[in-house]
């Protein structure tokens, strides 16, 4: 797999982890703070992996 493909299959798993995520944090066993912190490290990975996508993009 080249670097490319396995950045995008990072990207991709990594916004399926985070919208698949339910949107009321009660409707989980995760507690409340839990919940809110999967939710900030998922954006900030997102992030970091769109960031990365956009930098190393050529041309």
């Amino acid at each position: 797999m080249d670097f490319r493909t396995e950045r995008h299959t990072k990207l991709a798993h990594l916004r399926r982890m985070r919208f698949g995520a339910p949107a009321n944090p009660h409707s989980e066993s995760l507690g409340t703070q839990t919940c809110g912190l999967l939710q900030e490290t998922l954006a900030a990975d997102v992030a970091a992996a769109e960031a990365d996508s956009t930098s190393t993009q050529p041309g």
